[in-house]
């Protein structure tokens, strides 16, 4: 009767686990899916910067240990922030298109910078390893972060010089809004000349 008794409780014991280990998998698959449709459409669940969102000038510390100021006025450039953190596969997807475009143009009315998101040693290392093309600033305040709603990475912010957001591509920039910034720098070049 004890061996009866003994194996009706680790029956039961088993069915316990068994019976969590499916809550636990089905929970798992739950979770996948919540983090796929993140990826599919950030915007969805981050608060990202908009167009016509307006930022405000700030100064931020660039990788030689100086500061920069982002001023925007009428008499200010366009601006082009490329936001990125260290170890960010997605972000290094954009590396190439952010490197070919802020090497190709050359103008005065439009600077690019990379903001790097942590601490100002990783953002130093890291750019240095990359070998950007443009100054890279360190966004390691959170109020910059806030301002600029800077916490989705990878993230293409257009501004224009009185400090209207533009445009803004936050994930892996595809090929249609790659056009979509090519054409905006086209048809500054066009007015330029």
């Amino acid at each position: 009767m004890s061996a009866n008794r003994n194996a009706n409780t680790w029956i039961i014991i088993l069915t316990v686990l068994v019976a969590l280990m499916a809550i636990e998998i089905v929970y798992l698959i739950y979770q996948n899916q919540q983090l796929r449709s993140v990826i599919e459409d950030p915007r969805k669940y981050f608060t990202t910067i908009s167009e016509k969102d307006i930022v405000p000038s700030i100064t931020v510390m660039n990788t030689d240990g100086e500061n920069v100021t982002l001023n925007y006025s009428p008499d200010a450039p366009f601006t082009i922030l490329f936001w990125f953190a260290p170890g960010c596969s997605s972000c290094e997807d954009n590396f190439d298109f952010w490197k070919e475009i802020a090497s190709a143009t050359k103008h005065e009315r439009v600077r690019f910078y990379g903001m790097c998101v942590g601490e100002i040693d990783d953002a130093i290392a890291f750019s240095q390893e990359q070998n950007f093309p443009f100054p890279t600033l360190c966004a390691s305040e959170q109020y910059i972060l806030d301002l600029y709603k800077g916490g989705l990475v990878p993230q293409t912010v257009l501004i224009a010089p009185e400090g209207i957001v533009l445009g803004t591509w936050p994930g892996e920039i595809e090929e249609q809004q790659k056009e979509k910034i090519l054409s905006f720098l086209q048809q500054f070049q066009s007015q330029e000349t």
